[in-house]
């Protein structure tokens, strides 16, 4: 089966770098075959016989992990196909670790321009002026949330598949 790691924090901002090679040798000493990284922002596409386990352990930072299927649905489900079409990078998908509780966190801080939807382990976000100074994409916590949340924008997960 072919998968999907998504390593959150890793090479943003210059915290927490991790080399792509370093980190395809780990996945390999796994038993991981076809081991790919997908751009420098912790992105890997592997095939594995079963789920690996304790990759957090291994890897050193949280992560969240799909099979490429569900990236694909992930991509159909995309609540937001203006936006996905026309403002790609102002669209965010944040894949989470387990459903979100509550979308309470979210709602209480987003403002009129910025579109959000929650779809079973999937947030999708489009921040119509920018995340930069948003509150909303402050709220993208493990705290806040109560799940690992991982980010990527709407370019890099057709990149996934």
């Amino acid at each position: 089966m072919t998968y999907v790691c998504l390593l959150r924090g890793v090479n943003v901002g210059g915290n927490k770098m991790v080399k792509m090679e370093e980190l395809r040798k780990t996945f390999e000493s796994l038993g991981c075959t076809n081991v790919r990284t997908v751009l420098q922002s912790g992105n890997v596409i592997f095939d594995a016989k079963t789920k690996p386990r304790d990759l957090e352990s291994h890897l050193g930072v949280p992560v969240v992990l799909r099979t490429q299927a569900e990236i694909r649905k992930a991509i159909e489900a995309n609540p937001f196909p203006d936006e996905a079409e026309h403002d790609p990078g102002h669209l965010l998908v944040v894949f989470l670790s387990a459903p979100l509780p509550s979308d309470e966190p979210l709602r209480k801080v987003a403002l009129p321009h910025e579109k959000f939807a929650v779809k079973g382990k999937e947030i999708y976000i489009h921040f119509g002026q920018g995340a930069g100074r948003s509150k909303l994409a402050a709220a993208l916590t493990e705290k806040k949330l109560g799940v690992v949340p991982t980010a990527r924008n709407w370019n890099t997960v057709g990149k996934l598949v």
